[in-house]
């Protein structure tokens, strides 16, 4: 597409976001309309793309951190399954003996 081409507003309607850049598509009429509206596309699926990786790879590490942290947590307290740990002992301080 020569440069120069669309005003300036609608340049700037068309990168803002996706349905500027179909209105700016639609007030267009043959490829150059066609062009706009796939390169919008194009870049919002890239960048949801892009988006989604970033939050698995943080959903990931997430989930790692908390795993580590739940199990050092369990083995701190001590106990194990079958043992009541530090709750038992605090228990046994705490009841009075008839």
């Amino acid at each position: 597409m020569p440069p120069g081409l669309l005003r300036a507003e609608a340049a700037d309607s068309a990168r803002e976001s996706i349905a500027g850049a179909a209105s700016v598509a639609a007030s267009l009429s043959g490829p150059e309309g066609a062009a706009i509206l796939a390169s919008a596309r194009d870049a919002f699926t890239t960048s949801m793309n892009v988006v989604a990786v970033i939050v698995a790879v943080v959903a990931v590490a997430l989930s790692a951190v908390a795993f580590t942290q739940l199990r050092s947590a369990g083995s701190a307290a001590g106990s194990s399954p079958g043992e009541g740990g530090r709750a038992d002992e605090a228990a046994e301080q705490l009841s009075i003996d008839p």
